[in-house]
């Protein structure tokens, strides 16, 4: 199976029994949050479902559909970043995780506890990571905006397919049919729904990329503000490199492929590439981590609960 998946369902369900895993959520939730922080939480507080996160991404996606964000009061002109935002979130949320996770583990480091759980039958490797999933868990703040942007994205492909299926059943019962009208409608529908793939995939992908790098370093710079900064600086580092490659392929790909084949074919090409870029970026990190941590990619999976 994709790894990449694999990963995405083992931060999904983190193991609610393990002594660790409960010890270190606990610990966690002692630990006083800034002001700014406790704020951000509580306003956030009544959206921390799925239902909640979904409605919230159905109000962005219909005031960026309607237009009717560039008309608001002046004071709510920030708006007009949603659709940056939108596009950006999956970098966003990496930085966070990959900050979080890199800090929680140096702090481990630095407190003489990381070596002493790593004596218990999971290893370092098991540590590490129910230390990962304990971030992502408890991080409501990161959870939400990620929540929502899922839920925008899942409005927006829902409504980009409703929309298409009944523009092609109103073209098809038309007395007059016409054929080039219905090609460009599936055309560019086809586009659309590669172009939220791609938003999506770049959210799921940028978290796992930030888990893993976020684990990572602590291993080499075991202090934690260190850590911190050099986890964000990696990541970010990752993350310009490959945008930077997406971007190279789809000028490439226009150039050479505009005039001799349909742009809905070298966008899904593009959304292909992207995808297997960034899978295999994650089964090197992958392995970079279980050498780090002095144990073999099988290991690592079986105490990750990917096996």
């Amino acid at each position: 199976m994709i790894l990449t998946v694999k990963l995405w369902r083992a931060l999904q369900n983190p193991p609610p029994a393990h002594p660790l895993y409960r010890r270190y959520l606990i610990l966690s939730r002692r630990i006083p949050l800034p002001q700014t922080r406790r704020k951000v939480r509580r306003s956030t507080s009544i959206l921390q479902t799925p239902l909640g996160s979904t409605l919230a991404g159905l109000f962005v996606a219909l005031v960026i559909c309607s237009g009717g964000w560039m008309f608001l009061l002046p004071l709510l002109q920030l708006l007009c970043l949603i659709p940056l935002a939108i596009i950006m979130v999956g970098t966003l949320c990496g930085i966070g995780y990959t900050a979080r996770i890199a800090s929680a583990i140096a702090y481990e480091h630095e407190q003489g506890r990381f070596d002493l759980t790593g004596v218990t039958p999971i290893g370092l490797a098991g540590v590490s990571w129910i230390l990962c999933r304990t971030v992502y868990r408890d991080d409501h703040f990161l959870s939400q905006i990620k929540d929502t942007a899922r839920g925008i994205y899942y409005v927006l492909g829902i409504g980009l397919v409703a929309v298409l299926c009944a523009t092609l059943f109103m073209t098809v019962m038309a007395i007059e049919t016409r054929a080039n009208y219905l090609v460009s409608v599936i055309r560019s529908g086809l586009a659309g729904i590669s172009i939220i793939g791609l938003f999506y995939l770049d959210l799921v992908q940028s978290i796992i990329t930030g888990c893993l790098i976020g684990m990572i370093i602590p291993t080499v710079i075991p202090r934690r503000a260190d850590a911190r900064l050099a986890a964000v600086g990696v990541f970010l580092a990752v993350q310009l490199i490959l945008y930077a490659i997406a971007l190279l392929l789809f000028s490439v790909t226009t150039g050479s492929l505009g005039r001799i084949a349909p742009y809905e074919l070298y966008l899904a090409l593009m959304v292909l590439t992207f995808w297997a870029a960034r899978e295999a970026l994650i089964r090197w990190l992958w392995r970079t981590l279980a050498d780090r941590l002095d144990t073999d990619t099988r290991e690592l999976a079986q105490v990750s609960g990917l096996a």
